[in-house]
């Protein structure tokens, strides 16, 4: 009786369990990094008489090493407008590194992301035609929050908030900045 069952049960158990391997939707491979760009308003974090609202504008790369820790890089640009003057406006440029921390969230498709990072930015001034750059730079360092909507296979939507801290010859440029933007998913 043994062997009967074990003759046409085992062999019917097999092939359910054959068909449901079959019907599984292949997952696609685990996107590991993203390169984007983000633009929005920006706030000086000091307050001046005469400096309103600006716009940052951001590059950013970050590449997970393992399952939620990686590495990121930014390229940063703020302008902020002197409302006092005509045609002139205040800004901070930069490169920042730092490392990534990332979770994703319903399957994957959304990713939070916090990103520590230090670098080293440059001021910058311009009155209506002329503009300038501080000879000498400065240390910064920064702190941002994204949240990933990969929209995509190869493309995510992203919201990022940043803080980036800097000085140049002793005036505090810092600021907070919110920008929206698009990323390219790197496998």
């Amino acid at each position: 009786m043994k062997k009967l069952f074990f003759l046409f049960v085992l062999p019917l158990l097999v092939n359910v369990l054959y068909a449901q391997e079959q019907s599984q939707p292949e997952l696609e491979p685990l996107r590991r990094g993203y390169i984007g760009i983000g633009v929005g308003p920006a706030f000086l974090t000091k307050s001046y008489d005469n400096a309103s609202s600006g716009i940052q504008a951001n590059l950013n790369f970050g590449y997970l090493i393992s399952e939620s820790v990686g590495i990121n890089a930014s390229v940063l640009g703020t302008s902020f407008d002197l409302s006092n003057y005509t045609d002139q406006s205040i800004g901070l440029s930069g490169f920042l590194v730092g490392p990534l921390f990332s979770t994703a969230y319903a399957a994957d498709k959304f990713q939070f992301d916090l990103r520590p990072t230090v670098g080293y930015v440059k001021g910058s001034v311009s009155v209506g035609n002329k503009s300038g750059t501080t000879k000498e730079g400065s240390f910064a360092a920064g702190a941002g929050a994204s949240v990933r909507w990969n929209t995509w296979r190869l493309f995510s939507l992203s919201a990022n908030l940043d803080y980036y801290y800097g000085k140049i010859n002793d005036v505090d440029l810092s600021s907070i900045g919110v920008t929206i933007g698009v990323s390219y998913r790197l496998k």
